[in-house]
C-alpha cells in the first residue's frame, strides 16, 4: 500500500527532511517474527511520527526521533498499547531502513528482540 507524498521540495524522513513517507516493512517485526506490513513516517525537526499496519490485523501508531542517520521509534498498538522499540539506521540514498527492536511485553512465549527492515515505497504521484 502506498501513500501519497506532499509536492513540493519537501523532504522526507528517509532523507532526513520534513513531509511523509511510505515504507514496507518486513523481518522480524513488533513480538511477532516473520510480519509483513506498511509504515508511514512523517517528520518535524527530529521528531517522527506515523502510522502503521502489519499482517494480522495489527494497527497503531510510531513515535520517535531521527538524528543524524539514527532512529527511534516507539511503537504503539492499538489494541496491546506500547509493545516494542525499534532502533534503526536509515540508508545513504534514503530508500531504506534497518536495524532492531526490543519487545515491551516480558511475559514469556513471545520473542523479545530481533531485526527488522523497510524499504521505501513509490508514491502515487511524482514530487515537483
Amino acid at each position: 500500500m502506498s501513500e501519497r507524498e506532499s509536492r513540493g521540495s519537501r523532504r522526507t524522513p528517509a532523507d532526513g527532511g520534513a513531509g511523509r513517507t511510505s515504507f514496507r516493512e518486513t523481518g522480524k517485526c513488533g513480538s511477532i517474527p516473520e510480519q509483513e506490513g506498511d509504515l508511514h513516517l512523517s517528520l518535524d525537526g527530529t521528531l517522527v511520527s506515523g502510522d502503521y499496519t502489519l499482517e494480522g490485523g495489527f494497527t497503531g501508531s510510531v513515535r520517535g526521533t531521527l538524528v543524524a542517520d539514527r532512529l527511534k521509534l516507539d511503537r504503539v498498538d492499538s489494541r496491546l498499547g506500547l509493545n516494542a522499540v525499534y532502533y534503526g539506521r536509515v540508508s545513504r540514498d534514503g530508500s531504506s531502513l534497518t536495524g532492531t527492536w526490543e519487545s515491551m511485553d516480558v511475559s514469556g512465549g513471545a520473542p523479545s528482540s530481533g531485526t527488522w527492515s523497510a524499504r521505501k515505497q513509490p508514491s502515487d504521484q511524482e514530487e515537483k
